[in-house]
């Protein structure tokens, strides 16, 4: 309600927004309906909302998306070691600096966020790993302030030699089971690790922009670098790919 008129297709309402292709504009934006005096349809009918309020300071979907253009940040990765059962805090920070490294690599078109940063705009708005999915990855945007977000998880499973000499999976309780669920004898050491990395990737109005998985087997349980480098590199900001796009 700042005395802007604004032209274009209505895509899309709900009971809060209304979300326009605005003229002139490649990116449809979302607008609340709090800020909407009115609506003038193509008919001939208008439609009043918050007729007569004062006007109040905001910024609107199209500021923002203007600010949010080209920038993308990741959030920490879920970094979950099989055999233990639990979350590495520490490593879920190592790898979300690797994938920001790994974009570096590939892109110098966006505006990649830095760790810190990210991580700092999450704690002020009480995020972490524990909550995060409580929020829709717009909602995630809009609070970190860019286009685009990067998910990610880590799996590690640790694959022992036992004392017949075959494969094992280790279990929580860090007894061993061969695939069938048996027990077996007695492990000597991690034979190799099965590592499964997944990226996943959303835009501001929370549609998603890449998706993917890649498995392996490596004897070190950091393998996941080659997954991760992998992964980034057959996405869309690959600049190096031909189906990429800003």
């Amino acid at each position: 309600m700042s005395g802007l008129i604004k032209v274009g297709d209505v895509k899309a309402q709900d009971e809060t927004t209304i979300t326009m292709h605005l003229t002139g504009q490649d990116i449809p934006v979302r607008i609340d309906k709090s800020d909407i005096v009115r609506i003038d349809f193509g008919d001939g009918e208008t439609e009043l909302l918050n007729f007569g309020l004062p006007p109040r300071t905001y910024v609107d979907w199209e500021t923002k998306m203007k600010m949010y253009q080209n920038r993308i940040a990741v959030v920490p990765f879920v970094y979950a070691d099989a055999y233990n059962k639990n979350v590495k805090e520490n490593i879920s920070l190592i790898v979300q600096k690797d994938c920001i490294e790994d974009l570096r690599r590939v892109n110098d078109y966006l505006k990649i966020q830095p760790a810190d940063s990210t991580n700092l705009l999450l704690a002020q708005n009480d995020i972490d790993w524990t909550n995060i999915r409580d929020y829709s990855p717009g909602e995630i945007c809009d609070k970190l302030g860019v286009q685009y977000v990067v998910y990610g998880s880590v799996l590690v499973t640790p694959i022992f030699v036992t004392q017949d000499g075959s494969d094992s999976f280790a279990t929580e309780n860090q007894s061993l089971e061969d695939p069938k669920g048996h027990r077996t004898g007695a492990s000597i050491s991690p034979k190799h690790f099965e590592t499964i990395v997944d990226v996943n990737i959303f835009d501001v109005l929370g549609e998603t922009v890449y998706t993917n998985a890649q498995q392996s087997f490596w004897d070190t349980p950091n393998a996941y670098h080659i997954n991760l480098d992998y992964l980034i590199n057959e996405s869309r900001f690959n600049q190096h790919k031909s189906h990429y796009s800003n």
